[in-house]
């Protein structure tokens, strides 16, 4: 059996590891946090500060999303994805 890990060991769920702004893992301290990620449980999925790039947007990209959503007035409805350049934007 493993040992146990001390509580104040444990990062509290869904803070980024290591505690960086670019960490693309976070903290699922219990069994039942994994269980519940991969079941979609919402209460799970807004925890999570960060994650990894193809599950989930980064906060800088949120962020942009939404200021581009204001100034070009686009609708709740359609999503938006900033790419560097119009370029690469134009590969897709």
């Amino acid at each position: 059996m493993a040992p146990k890990r001390p509580e104040t060991m444990m990062s509290p769920l869904g803070q980024p590891l290591p505690l960086d702004d670019h960490a693309t893992s976070v903290s699922m301290p219990l069994w039942s946090h994994v269980c519940g990620y991969e079941e979609g449980k919402q209460e799970i999925h807004e925890a999570l500060a960060l994650g990894y790039p193809r599950f989930v947007y980064h906060p800088f990209i949120a962020d942009i999303s939404a200021l581009i959503r204001e100034k070009e007035q686009v609708p709740e409805h359609l999503h938006i994805l900033p790419y560097p350049s119009k370029a690469v934007a134009e590969r897709f």
